[in-house]
């Protein structure tokens, strides 16, 4: 029962007095079981910032910031010219040697560079999809947490754990969840990130490297980085 208490409460956000007569059960009890159940999973994944945070501060106080020089040094030659392995990032954080990121949007834009935009933000789409259904899995965090905040860090890394599982199982998301993820995300915007225009002369070589690349060996495409 403390397994599908704890489920339950993470998979439909309902509230404490739902979940305690829909089990049978204290409220505190249901708040006890969720509680063990978030402590018994551990994954190591940085959200232990608040929403208002700048994305770029989060990422200077992630593990992974810290930690980047373990990341794989793999280098591949495009055209005479290496460039290691990338981690890709939006406007908002900065651009390093171990993490790119597009052209800030400007009307002085080339139409390579426009084009190499559109391209890395297409990458990203599969980061905007895993959240998507992170969040249509796990409904409890697309409302208001009823949770302490000091718990909330271990929430959102079990339903984070949980996704990872999900995944691994194949197991198929339903698209009224997607739909129902979508709406939320209208009503309740995120909030805007100035852009960030630290750089590394390292970051800017690599980034005009790929856009010379990319401008030689496909079509060029418009659009706007997001």
């Amino acid at each position: 029962m403390r397994v599908a208490v704890a489920l339950y409460k993470l998979g439909s956000c309902a509230e404490y007095r739902v979940i305690s007569n829909q089990f049978g059960v204290h409220k505190s009890t249901v708040k006890k079981f969720v509680y063990l159940f978030c402590k018994g999973s551990f994954w190591n994944i940085s959200c232990k910032m608040p929403g208002s945070a700048h994305d770029a501060t989060v990422l200077r106080q992630s593990e992974l910031f810290q930690k980047a020089h373990l990341l794989p040094k793999g280098v591949k030659n495009f055209e005479g010219e290496e460039v290691r392995l990338l981690v890709v990032g939006d406007p908002a954080y900065p651009l390093l040697d171990w993490l790119i990121k597009g052209y800030t949007n400007s009307p002085n834009l080339t139409p390579e560079q426009e084009s190499f935009n559109v391209y890395l933000s297409s990458l990203r789409v599969g980061v905007e999809m895993a959240f998507g259904k992170l969040k249509s899995r796990w409904r409890v965090l697309l409302k208001r947490s009823d949770f302490h905040f000091s718990f909330a860090p271990t929430m959102i890394a079990t339903c984070c754990a949980l996704h990872n599982f999900c995944e691994k199982q194949k197991d198929a998301i339903s698209t009224n969840w997607l739909e129902e993820f979508s709406q939320s995300s209208e009503i309740f915007h995120q909030p805007i990130q100035p852009v960030n225009v630290s750089t590394s002369n390292s970051g800017i070589n690599a980034r005009e490297v790929l856009t010379k690349y990319l401008a030689s060996q496909f079509p060029l495409r418009q659009g706007h980085l997001h």
